[in-house]
């Protein structure tokens, strides 16, 4: 049996990888470094349906390195070298053959399971194809006194130092095994389909001579930096509290700290949830509509709910910010959108559980700037236009005005800043019939929904959207199309 203490190398430096273990975010590129062997499949072969181990001609040692270059979350580019030798016998011939292998391609990898959903597994199954060059000096020989027959290479070839060269097809799979930010271990089939008869020396039989190499490695994924280096802030700058943890913090971690803070970063995203008064309008409507959502059940397609409670322009170590709100570091993610990092807890089917985690951090950890956010297919939307573009499904209701002459009632669902809310949305959400009126003063915009000429009438609209939900819904009135209070007017 040949040497086989090489493998203790790969199974040495996987172990002693892990000690680089990181919890950083994974760059798009990484480098595999592999160990196996070769097995041949052509002319001179001993057996062609099955192959054993039990005679050295049967196998030989080959070593790979590849590096991957991630395009998609499931589509990887792939350039490999390999390094070997190759040996097959055919005993009622007498003959066998040995060959030193040098390979070079570039291909495209599928992570499988990615394409149907992209998550964090443990096990990822991939597959792949691509096209290379292989270089070879074979020898043909007679069994069993190792005469020599004919060769190929050797000085004769158009291949670096004379080697034979010859175009080949890899046709690759394996599984993935993740064991830390850095660390992989990889286990790969790889069949190279050669455009030659003649990696053997010997033409017949196959068209194509072909060769596997099955090989256990090891990948390392490159990884971001830790948080920049940022000046310190003032104590307003920081996070909205500090754990006292932090307050005993070492100087150097005092050095990291965010570019902004929550309540500087709503305002230069321009982002509508920075006030009290909106957010819970959203959770108003978000409520309603969620109420007729069956448990379990997403409230929109391909949507998902989190709660920012940071962001920045510069990638900040996710746990400098875990630590500021007394979270592990592995609940903090990170969202990418026009140039920001957004630092977001939890990851739910359902508005309300967001906002419950959203109630917690402010309550009880003091994060006062956090609010929720949403991802729809994996990009970044607010809730607000989250709730725009889904009411823009339903069928377009304008906003009307009340410029009726005389008085006329009609109902208050909501008033909000800042917040344009279509009347298609108000009337699907609250489940209206009746027209939807829009008045804005003092800077709010105030919807009210009907137009009645008796109180009567929109007391009972009252009742209706109060039943669906809007306890705080009261009657008002307009005189020749300016709000009065309504004890002015007698009944």
């Amino acid at each position: 049996m040949r040497n086989i203490r090489p493998w203790g190398g790969v199974i040495l430096f996987a172990l002693l990888s892990l000690s680089l273990y990181a919890q950083r975010e994974r760059r798009a590129v990484s480098l595999s470094l592999r160990q196996g062997i070769n097995h041949f499949y052509g002319d001179v072969e001993k057996n062609l349906s099955y192959k054993t181990f039990k005679d050295d001609n049967m196998w030989s040692l080959g070593y790979g390195l590849d590096l991957h270059v991630r395009l998609k979350p499931y589509l990887f580019l792939r350039g490999s070298l390999e390094k070997g030798k190759l040996t097959g016998i055919k005993p009622n011939r007498n003959i066998l053959f040995d060959a030193d292998l040098w390979e070079s391609s570039f291909g495209l990898s599928i992570d499988i399971l990615n394409v149907f959903k992209n998550k964090h597994r443990r096990l990822n199954p991939y597959v792949g194809v691509g096209v290379g060059l292989l270089q070879y000096n074979s020898v043909l020989k007679k069994y069993p006194d190792n005469k020599e027959i004919a060769h190929k290479g050797f000085g004769h070839g158009k291949g670096i130092n004379g080697m034979t060269s010859e175009t080949e097809i890899p046709v690759f799979g394996g599984i993935n095994i993740f064991l830390g930010q850095h660390i992989d271990i990889k286990i790969e089939s790889n069949l190279h389909i050669v455009n030659s008869d003649e990696l053997d020396v010997k033409k017949g039989g196959f068209r194509y001579d072909m060769y596997g190499f099955y090989s256990l490695g090891v990948t390392y994924h490159f990884t971001k930096k830790s948080g920049s280096r940022l000046p310190v802030r003032p104590e307003s700058s920081s996070l909205a509290t500090k754990t006292e943890e932090e307050k005993t913090a070492t100087e150097e971690d005092k050095t990291l700290a965010l570019e902004k803070t929550p309540q500087e970063t709503a305002a230069q995203e321009k982002t509508d949830e920075a006030t009290q008064a909106e957010t819970k309008n959203i959770d108003k409507i978000m409520a309603e509509k969620e109420r007729r959502v069956q448990p379990g059940k997403a409230s929109f397609e391909n949507v998902r709910f989190y709660v920012q409670v940071a962001a920045s322009q510069k990638p900040i170590d996710r746990g400098i910010i875990a630590k500021s709100i007394g979270y592990p570091e592995k609940s903090v993610s990170v969202l990418k959108g026009n140039g920001w990092y957004k630092y977001v807890v939890g990851n739910y089917k359902q508005y309300w559980e967001a906002k419950n985690q959203r109630n917690i951090l402010i309550s009880k950890k003091n994060i006062q700037g956090a609010f929720v956010v949403a991802t729809r297919n994996d990009g970044y939307i607010s809730v607000k236009d989250l709730l725009a573009d889904n009411s823009a499904q339903n069928v377009s209701y304008p906003l009307k005005k009340h410029t009726e002459s005389g008085i006329v009632y009609s109902v208050q669902i909501l008033a909000a800043r800042n917040s344009a809310m279509a009347a298609s949305g108000i009337k699907a959400i609250f489940n209206l019939d009746e027209d939807v009126y829009l008045e804005e003063s003092d800077g709010l915009k105030r919807y009210t929904v009907g137009s009645f000429d008796n109180i009567v009438d929109a007391i009972e609209l009252m009742r209706k959207v109060v039943d669906n939900g809007i306890s705080d819904a009261f009657v008002v009135a307009y005189k020749d199309g300016k709000r009065v209070p309504l004890e002015s007017i007698s009944h």
